[in-house]
């Protein structure tokens, strides 16, 4: 597939933190961070006068893109935010915090985090536990697909997307990518196959088919 000519945007929506343009194919958006160029910038001691003030999408929208900063004192940042924020916004600085942090904040971090987070809320938390490199990984990414695999929301056809499902389909990548065995899952997968919803059943093609040729 070609990639998108991103010389082609047109700037849609701007805030404090990101500009989203669309381009030429439609309905194709992109996302792109003012702290990535760094137009955007903040000290810790804004960050700690402003957070009570912002709203919940303000806060979600900062961790979304705080993680391309550049500046030293992003460790800091990362560890307001755990100390401070939800699960929606760790979600946005999951990664971040593996990149970023010595295993030994990151793991207890995320293992909690991921522990706590209700079906369908955890799969930035996942991913990165996942890419953490604790040996726990496996057993946490097991028990939440369990929790998913009895959620009576997993196989209701949404408007666009189920998100509990997309939440197994990912759990499933993360497992196999960390080496579990395909036969534990070779029959979640043709069940997930046949989902409701079109862009599930693409998110498996996309994700998941490579892992069971034939």
């Amino acid at each position: 597939m070609k990639p998108p000519d991103v010389s082609k945007k047109k700037l849609v929506k701007e805030t404090r933190w990101h500009r989203t343009y669309t381009l030429e194919e439609p309905r194709h958006f992109y996302r792109e961070s003012k702290f990535a160029d760094g137009s955007a910038q903040i000290t810790l001691e804004e960050l700690a006068a402003e957070w009570p003030q912002w709203s919940e999408d303000e806060r979600v929208d900062f961790c979304q893109e705080i993680g391309h900063a550049k500046f030293s004192h992003l460790p800091d940042v990362l560890r307001f935010i755990m100390r401070h924020g939800d699960h929606q916004t760790w979600s946005g600085i999951a990664l971040a915090i593996v990149h970023q942090l010595a295993a030994e904040e990151t793991i207890p971090f995320l293992l909690n985090a991921c522990r706590e987070s209700s079906v369908g809320e955890a799969s930035n938390l996942l991913q990165a536990l996942a890419k953490s490199g604790a040996p726990e990984a496996h057993v946490v990414l097991r028990e939440h697909l369990d929790r998913i695999w009895k959620d009576e929301r997993l196989f209701i056809a949404e408007p666009h997307i189920n998100h509990i499902a997309a939440s197994a389909i990912f759990c499933i990548q993360h497992l196999l990518e960390l080496g579990e065995p395909t036969g534990k899952f070779e029959n979640k997968y043709q069940v997930l196959l046949n989902h409701p919803n079109e862009s599930n059943r693409r998110q498996v093609q996309n994700f998941l088919a490579k892992y069971f040729p034939g």
